[in-house]
């Protein structure tokens, strides 16, 4: 009697009956990133310095990527040249590089 896919399946225990169910299809494994790191903060593993120093590693992450958004956000919503520069190049390109041809 095999049991079809997705049902739990009997083991037989001098003690009872345990289940057993299929491992699940859908998994994440784990890569080198604080993100994932912070999972073990608190961790008995890691001992209590080693969770403090994730989370001032983890904070200071962050503070990282706030500070680029913002320095981003400021730099990139001004114009990068004013007006009268532009019109100044205007200036230049009419009359020294039309020059500069002949």
């Amino acid at each position: 009697d095999v049991p079809s896919h997705g049902e739990p399946k009997d083991v037989e225990l001098s003690a009872g009956v345990e289940v057993v169910r299929p491992e699940a299809e859908e998994s994440a494994s784990l890569t080198e990133s604080i993100w994932d790191a912070a999972l073990f903060i608190g961790h008995p593993s890691l001992g209590a310095c080693g969770s403090l120093l994730l989370l001032v590693l983890l904070l200071l992450n962050l503070l990282c990527q706030f500070e680029f958004i913002g320095l981003s956000q400021i730099s990139l919503s001004q114009p990068a040249f004013t007006q009268e520069f532009q019109d100044g190049l205007s200036l230049w390109r009419g009359g020294i590089c039309e020059k500069a041809k002949d």
